[in-house]
């Protein structure tokens, strides 16, 4: 999508699509009780990724489910863009992640909902908002896509906050970013198993940092590097180091630990969005396949609850991939 609606709300890109073959404008859309697709639309000239309920999916618990495959599979789709199509689409860090509840939902209050919603730091916020106003404007043509009529106000709005590190951090994050994604080229994950993890040791070596320790060390120096500890907020990272963050993680289990490790590797198609980072390792019970950008997605960017301190992936690797016999 990056046509205007008319009313100032502008699709800033079509790569944050959860399903890209539904993006055709005048494509009907299925029904469902959380939209299948984000919409990825410029608020007030802020990029914002919106998320919208439809019709009460029957319980917190199901609310919780449903959004929570949207927004992973949106998050997913943003952060796992192959280098060739960051240095093609520019698509900007969204600001705030919002939750559009179109209609009362008899099976959940709003303590209900408050509790569904928590994990994903969404907060309800008021609805009259002006940006909110011309947020609905959108929302309302997407009702008469998937056969509903157009509500005139929503029953509730719920945000929440997009972070990257400090701004020391950020500045050289952004950096290494561009020069992974100038550097990489067409290479995807997976096709040369470790290349993502070595460029990103480059990049750092080029910006006169220290150089990339290995093992384990090397995992908590991305994570510190590319993630932070702030609750309440989706910490974003930048995709393509995302990616190397994936590929170390590999490394690690291979070089530290000596086992065996099958990198898959990522497919891209038409609209440029690849799947997400994948590996299998053996261990003692046999092959275990590690979706690893759905665990780093899981573990480093979604948001914290308050007073909320992870174990570092480092840790996560040592007992998943050191804590048994070495086996290759």
């Amino acid at each position: 999508m990056n046509d205007d609606d008319g009313a100032g709300t502008q699709a800033f890109g079509s790569l944050l699509e959860v399903f890209p073959h539904l993006a055709a404008e005048d494509e009907a859309l299925p029904l469902a009780n959380v939209h299948v697709r984000a919409l990825s639309l410029e608020l007030e000239g802020e990029p914002t990724l919106v998320f919208v309920a439809w019709r009460d999916p029957g319980s917190a618990a199901a609310l919780r489910r449903e959004l929570g495959e949207r927004l992973e599979s949106a998050l997913l789709a943003f952060l796992c863009r192959p280098p060739s199509t960051l240095a093609r689409d520019e698509v900007r860090m969204p600001v705030r992640l919002v939750l559009v509840v179109a209609e009362p939902f008899a099976s959940c209050d709003e303590a209900a909902m408050r509790e569904a919603l928590a994990p994903f730091g969404l907060r309800p916020t008021h609805a009259t908002e002006p940006r909110h106003l011309t947020l609905m404007q959108y929302v309302r043509g997407e009702a008469t896509r998937v056969g509903l009529e157009p509500p005139d106000a929503p029953a509730s709005v719920w945000e929440v906050p997009v972070e990257g590190p400090e701004a020391g951090r950020a500045a050289l994050l952004q950096r290494i970013e561009a020069r992974l994604v100038g550097g990489l080229g067409d290479a995807v994950f997976g096709a040369r198993p470790g290349a993502f993890a070595a460029a990103l040791a480059g990049a750092l070596e080029a910006e006169g940092e220290p150089p990339l320790s290995e093992g384990l060390p090397a995992l908590d120096r991305v994570e510190v590097l590319s993630s932070h500890l702030r609750p309440g907020v989706i910490r974003f990272p930048t995709p393509a180091v995302f990616q190397a963050f994936c590929d170390l993680v590999a490394v690690v289990a291979a070089a530290e630990f000596g086992r065996r490790v099958d990198w898959a590797e990522s497919e891209v198609d038409d609209a440029g969005l690849a799947t997400p980072p994948l590996f299998r390792v053996k261990l003692p019970e046999g092959f275990v396949h590690i979706p690893i950008a759905e665990f780093l997605l899981r573990w480093c960017v979604l948001p914290l609850q308050p007073g909320e301190v992870p174990p570092s992936v480092a840790e996560w690797a040592l007992d998943q991939f050191g804590d048994r016999a070495s086996v290759r």
